[in-house]
């Protein structure tokens, strides 16, 4: 019995001291990302202006001509904690950095307590050394803060469960301690980025499932949990009402404040055949800023010699002077209907797939300062090398938790795939394909991913 107790004891210890030497090795990649900085994105710049401008001067907006005009073009929880920085930009990110690490520990503790101390292990260790999302800690864009709130849901939702279990929602005040954290991850989620409304969706779906585990007070406890996690929003509600008056519980899908056009033209033309991250880059975000090149649209964006004619002469009229007028966007919004109504399938199936596809399968060569054109293997063979590197990796990521799910490793996996299936839905939708619009769902392919391969090791220590 001594003997055995020993033995436990030091396997504790040893896992103690992995668990410890993972997070400091999580925060030095962490550390050293933010060392060696990656491309600057302008959307920084934005968020930073609308926080400082509503804590200098109370009004949440951006200035033009000298004069700060409101805006709605952001939700307000980024921008408020870059301005809470006031200007120490590397701080701001060493804070998020630890942010992030702590959703880390938070998955940790979620598979250590509900699947096995050994998944706990092997999900630290893929979350903490994660290139993908640590290179977004060390950036500043909203999308490691979410990270962190779908983190936070996860384990959040798992403790509710395990109260549930143990019969200690009897009465409401241990209720309200309870589903409070899960609120406050969705109401995060929220208040950062308009697709945080797919974490508030996922865990109404899952309290909503399991919820034979409450003892019949699955709807208290699903109103009070949609009551508490919207309850942040009403404010932003009530100033865009007052200030625009628009009903904006949200930020608007295209970023654009009421009464600014928007080239709805335009954008449907382009989902007619972008599919590639490149073709965001070279087409989309050049939108009244750069000329268009028809050389970077792909062979599928004609369906003949007379529409290529055809693009090629809005492509020398929008290059006039780089500025989409209505009649411009009216004649691209024309050519849209027209291939839309020849092959309504590519339209509303193919070309949405293959969006979602490339968003989760493409190596991310966005926060790395890699050429999107990645395969151009003769220009940069090292830039190449990197980006197979590093589309490999994600497969991996991948393919493992691809093999918890369908090995159902993990417990309410209900709850996660309906998260997941939520965000390729949103993202089938989108017109401009980008990488990081699935890292929010990153927690979950490293929760399904550490279950499978603990449970690979145990099989493998068995035999």
């Amino acid at each position: 019995m001594l003997r055995k107790f020993r033995a436990d004891a030091g396997l504790q210890s040893r896992r103690r001291r992995l668990v410890v030497w993972l997070l400091l090795a999580g925060a030095a990649l962490r550390i050293l990302l933010i060392w060696f900085p990656r491309t600057y994105d302008p959307d920084t710049s934005t968020y930073a202006e609308l926080g400082t401008n509503l804590l200098r001067h109370g009004v949440y907006g951006l200035q033009h001509g000298g004069v700060i005009v409101p805006s709605l073009i952001r939700l307000p929880g980024y921008p408020i904690f870059l301005a809470l920085f006031a200007g120490h930009f590397h701080l701001m990110l060493l804070a998020q950095a630890a942010i992030d690490l702590y959703g880390c520990w938070l998955v940790y503790l979620f598979a250590a307590r509900n699947i096995s101390e050994r998944a706990g292990d092997v999900a630290l260790g893929l979350g903490a050394l994660c290139i993908f999302t640590a290179a977004y800690a060390a950036t500043g864009l909203a999308e490691s803060l979410s990270i962190f709130a779908v983190s936070l849901g996860i384990y959040s939702f798992g403790e509710l469960q395990r109260s549930a279990a143990r019969s200690e929602l009897a009465n409401f005040s241990r209720l309200l301690r309870s589903v409070l954290p899960l609120a406050a991850a969705a109401a995060l989620a929220l208040l950062l980025r308009p697709d945080g409304l797919l974490l508030f969706g996922a865990i109404l779906i899952g309290l909503l499932w399991y919820g034979r585990d409450f003892r019949r007070r699955t709807a208290l406890v699903s109103c009070l949990f949609a009551a508490l996690a919207l309850s942040p929003l009403v404010p932003w509600t009530v100033r865009n009402w007052r200030v625009f008056h628009v009903v904006q519980p949200l930020a608007p899908e295209y970023a654009n404040n009421p009464g600014e056009r928007v080239d709805y033209g335009f954008i449907r033309w382009f989902k007619t055949w972008a599919v590639e991250f490149s073709s965001t880059g070279n087409i989309y975000w050049n939108l009244d800023s750069d000329i268009f090149d028809i050389g970077d649209l792909p062979p599928r964006a004609f369906d003949s010699a007379a529409q290529y004619a055809q693009t090629a002469a809005l492509f020398d009229r929008y290059n006039e002077h780089e500025l989409m007028t209505p009649e411009l966007d009216a004649k691209f919004g024309q050519l849209a209907d027209e291939r839309i109504a020849a092959n309504p399938v590519r339209y509303y199936f193919w070309l949405p797939m293959l969006r979602v596809a490339d968003m989760w399968l493409r190596p991310r060569t966005e926060a790395f300062n890699l050429d999107v054109f990645w395969w151009w293997w003769g220009q940069h063979p090292w830039q190449s090398a990197a980006a197979i590197a590093l589309g490999l990796l994600n497969l991996a990521y991948l393919a493992a938790a691809a093999a918890g799910a369908a090995l159902r490793r993990v417990p309410w996996l209900i709850f996660m795939v309906s998260y997941v299936a939520l965000r390729c839905a949103l993202l089938a939708l989108m017109p401009a394909p980008e990488q990081r619009y699935t890292l929010e769902a990153y927690p979950i392919v490293i929760l399904l991913a550490g279950a499978f391969l603990a449970g690979q090791a145990a099989k493998t220590l068995r035999r």
